[in-house]
């Protein structure tokens, strides 16, 4: 059966990369990398059977599989171990593909260790019609493990992630708008993220110790921020949120920027403090009922809840 193989530089033009993504080498092969959940790949196809995904087995050996989901025709997501073979059998006719990186382990070395998604190829039938799928808004997410999708759905590495269930994935949908997630379990203004990630004002602009990311100016930027700085006192918070917002500024300065208030109303009175006189906008969630996994990580329903109301906030403020 003859195929139509698409490497790292074809993936890079004929689709829309959404999120953190760059050509790496790794294993000696070129590949379509990211360190971030919710980095998605979205394509219109059509004239093909099926869609073949050819990834390394490349988090760490001793925990589970870093895994993918596929979203067609914007159903239900199907979630595939990256160490399993992923197809998805398809007809003829055309059809709107999403891919995400969905769930890999805090132990994957990812900002030193090229352990990231590394996507070798896609294949399709010989055939196939591939464009890129770009939506009408752009929105990126910077935050720490809830803004990436940990633990949604239990307390499993890997397969109980879930960024396109979590807060920013059920906000995207809502408004059918493209996410930038810039997040990392555990991480925060003070606090080292796992899987040996810097400080929030050190991953904003880089994708892993050696690749930078280049900021997205006109997009809107949402903060969720604070929750992991929890020990230290509300005025050495202060300090490092109004240098963080002075990066924002410096890097951002025509993006429209919103801050959430942590979910546990971690420093609260510091965002009022910071927000109140400046031109952003600080979103209250006391009122948001987002229940958690674990006290920490928005359930399934914390999630939607949040998303729900976060993605209002936006209709009715910026969009």
């Amino acid at each position: 059966m003859l195929e139509k193989i698409l490497l790292s530089a074809d993936i890079s033009t004929m689709t829309n990369l959404v999120g953190r993504w760059t050509v790496k080498r790794v294993h000696g092969i070129d590949t379509i990398y990211s360190t971030n959940l919710g980095s998605a790949i979205k394509f219109n196809l059509s004239h093909s059977e099926f869609f073949k995904i050819d990834c390394f087995n490349n988090g760490n050996y001793f925990s589970n599989p870093q895994e993918l989901a596929i979203r067609v025709d914007g159903q239900l997501w199907t979630r595939f171990r990256v160490n399993e073979l992923i197809y998805l059998p398809l007809n003829n006719q055309p059809h709107q593909i999403e891919v995400m990186f969905a769930g890999n382990s805090d132990f994957d070395e990812i900002w030193t260790g090229k352990q990231g998604l590394a996507i070798k190829q896609f294949v399709f039938s010989d055939n196939a019609q591939i464009s890129p799928l770009v939506a009408k808004h752009q929105i990126t997410f910077v935050g720490d493990s809830i803004t990436a999708g940990r633990w949604v759905t239990g307390k499993n590495a890997s397969m109980d992630d879930s960024p396109y269930q979590n807060f920013v994935g059920i906000c995207s949908d809502i408004l059918h708008a493209d996410a930038t997630y810039i997040a990392y379990s555990a991480a925060g203004l003070f606090r080292h993220g796992l899987g040996g990630v810097p400080t929030t004002d050190q991953y904003l602009t880089q994708l892993d110790s050696e690749t930078e990311f280049t900021l997205n100016t006109e997009n809107l930027v949402v903060i969720n921020i604070g929750t992991n700085d929890s020990i230290h006192t509300n005025q050495e918070f202060k300090d490092k949120l109004i240098n963080f917002y002075d990066l924002l500024q410096s890097n951002l300065s025509s993006a429209k920027l919103i801050f959430i208030i942590p979910f546990n109303q971690a420093f609260e009175s510091v965002f009022h403090e910071v927000f109140d006189d400046e031109p952003v906008i600080l979103v209250e969630t006391h009122e948001w009922d987002v229940s958690t996994t674990d006290q920490v990580h928005p359930n399934l329903r914390g999630s939607k809840n949040a998303g729900t109301h976060l993605a209002n906030l936006i209709q009715t403020t910026v969009f």
